[in-house]
């Protein structure tokens, strides 16, 4: 693994952007993407608030000398599907790259190599989801645990909700609290499936 792959994962892992980290860190939009390219390779203080900001060694950023990759495991991350945290979001894509999951996470799944990554699009999940965070789902983990956030499907919308389920429906709510509850009459069989439990996500700081 090369620099630039190594800050490319760890910049994904933190659920952050290109422009947020050149906003952070006093650099152009256009210096990350070279340095993700391997294009280039910053240097002094520049490493070093880098490394500060995605929290990592700087030394393991430039070599890889340290074992932190060794603890995480690469997961399927369908980036261009979001999963709304709001009102719904329209997904058609199926392309993917591949996401670090910590492994101490990873070996707690069962299935391990059904599970993915998918992002999170909206606000309804604040303060837990931000807009852009991450999220890794079990989609062999379907059963309602009341209180858990799954990633549901109404009719071609992705959602991510807190589920809690009675003996004839289910609630659908939001960790954001402008957010009203919805219910889902399981005897009405309208279009709802259960997708996968989330088990896993890694904020976006919106700066």
């Amino acid at each position: 693994m090369k620099f630039a792959d190594r800050l490319k994962s760890k910049r994904k892992l933190r659920g952050l952007t290109q422009k947020m980290i050149a906003e952070a860190i006093g650099v152009s939009k256009v210096a990350v993407s070279r340095w993700e390219l391997g294009h280039s390779v910053p240097t002094g203080d520049t490493l070093n608030s880098l490394a500060k900001y995605i929290s990592c060694d700087p030394e393991w950023l430039l070599s890889g000398r340290q074992s932190e990759c060794r603890d995480v495991v690469m997961v399927r991350y369908c980036y261009d599907i979001k999963a709304a945290a709001g009102n719904g979001y329209m997904n058609d894509s199926d392309e993917q790259e591949l996401m670090p999951i910590p492994k101490a996470v990873i070996d707690k799944q069962t299935n391990k190599k059904s599970v993915c990554c998918i992002k999170v699009s909206g606000n309804s999940m604040e303060p837990v989801l931000s807009n852009g965070s991450v999220i890794a789902l079990n989609p062999h983990k379907q059963i309602v645990h009341d209180g858990m956030m799954y990633v549901i499907r109404q009719g071609d919308l992705l959602r991510v909700k807190i589920l809690i389920e009675t003996p004839n429906e289910i609630i659908i709510r939001s960790y954001n609290k402008d957010f009203c509850d919805e219910i889902y009459k399981k005897n009405e069989g309208s279009d709802f499936e259960v997708i996968g439990q989330v088990f896993w996500y890694s904020s976006c700081i919106n700066i």
